[in-house]
């Protein structure tokens, strides 16, 4: 079998992420890569994130594999393909930035998934108390997952400074 760089780590860190769990945040990484690509408006994919993580943090406990079958991947292409396209915000993009990173240090370090989407939902559902108005959200709260984007191995790669 061909592992993803993205199992590769999982594999490799040895991470107590099950392939349905593995496959629920690589697609949440996928789906934000294609969103920002696609011009997808940051409410968009905020929502269908929110949405998705809550469907499936829901069923986590007693988890069915079908659930993730019509799951993000679907919903963003879905989304690129509609007249709804807008340009994110610096801020909009750092923070989705700032997920995927969240997702990364979690699988690298062995961090349960139930904590990973547990961090994700909390900053998720910040946004939408204010229907993913980014700068409205951000007057009243600062997201935990602020910053995470430094700890890719992209970034700690490259050397750079301002972290």
């Amino acid at each position: 079998m061909n592992l993803s760089p993205f199992w590769e780590k999982c594999k490799l860190s040895g991470s107590p992420v099950s392939d349905e769990e593995g496959s629920f945040l690589e697609d949440v990484v996928e789906a934000i890569d294609r969103a920002k690509s696609s011009k997808v408006s940051f409410v968009e994919i905020g929502r269908a994130i929110c949405a998705d993580v809550d469907a499936f943090s829901r069923d986590v406990v007693d988890h069915s594999p079908g659930v993730l079958k019509d799951l993000l991947g679907s919903r963003v292409l879905e989304l690129a393909g509609s007249e709804s396209h807008a340009e994110m915000t610096e801020g909009e993009e750092g923070f989705l930035e700032d997920l995927k990173g969240f997702i990364d240090f979690g699988v690298r370090n062995g961090i349960p998934f139930r904590h990973i989407i547990g961090g994700m939902a909390h900053d998720l559902h910040e946004f939408e108390r204010d229907d993913f108005d980014f700068e409205k959200a951000r007057k009243r709260f600062s997201p935990r997952l602020k910053g995470y984007a430094q700890y890719s191995p992209e970034a700690l790669v490259s050397g750079d400074e301002d972290y």
